[in-house]
């Protein structure tokens, strides 16, 4: 039988990664530009491995499904991996609008 351990921590571990990094990004990147930029890289690498874990998926025409019902272990931890830089770049280009407009 074989362990969930690995599972789980890439469950729980990649949205953790991607948000801090992202911070990270955020403080070192002082041109609001330059952050967005950063932003929509996250959120296209988000896309990619989303695309990539329902490939399975496309191959036997399935093109309209919700979830992670159809897919394997390995294609749904892509699946979440994904979700999880998708949405720490959307929330990361939205704290940048805001610390934008709070400069002077």
């Amino acid at each position: 039988m074989k362990s969930e351990i690995p599972f789980m921590v890439s469950m729980y571990l990649a949205p953790i990664i991607a948000i801090f990094g992202g911070m990270m990004g955020m403080l070192y990147l002082h041109h609001s530009v330059q952050a967005y930029i950063f932003c929509f890289i996250l959120m296209v690498i988000g896309v990619f491995l989303l695309f990539f874990a329902r490939f399975p998926l496309y191959r036997r025409k399935i093109f309209f499904s919700f979830g992670t019902a159809f897919l394997d272990k390995k294609h749904k931890t892509l699946y979440f991996i994904s979700y999880a830089f998708i949405i720490s770049g959307i929330l990361l280009s939205f704290l940048r609008l805001f610390l934008d407009k709070m400069k002077p």
